[in-house]
C-alpha cells in the first residue's frame, strides 16, 4: 500500500484519459454534445472500479463501456462536434 504522500503513477491521480485530457473535462464536453442532441449522458462507477456510461433519450437507453463508445454514438446520432 502506497502512503498517502507518495504520488501515484502520471496519469493516475489526475484521472487522464486518451491525449492527457483530464477524464472529467471529456465526459462534462460528452456531457453537453449529448444534451445540444437531446440526450442525457450518465456515468456508473462499479465498486471494482470500472465506469459505464449510459445515454438516455425518449426512454431508450443504451450503455456503453467507455468514453471512446460514448464519442462514437453521438457521431452516429449527429450530436455536434
Amino acid at each position: 500500500m502506497r502512503p498517502a504522500h507518495t504520488p501515484a503513477a502520471p496519469g493516475a491521480a489526475a484521472g487522464l484519459v486518451g491525449d492527457s485530457i483530464p477524464a472529467s473535462k471529456s465526459v462534462a464536453t460528452l456531457r453537453a454534445r449529448a444534451a445540444l442532441a437531446g440526450w442525457t449522458l450518465a456515468s456508473f462507477t462499479e465498486p471494482d472500479g470500472q465506469t459505464a456510461y449510459t445515454l438516455c433519450r425518449w426512454g431508450m437507453a443504451r450503455t456503453v463501456p467507455d468514453l471512446a463508445a460514448v464519442a462514437l454514438f453521438l457521431r452516429q446520432v449527429g450530436a455536434p462536434e
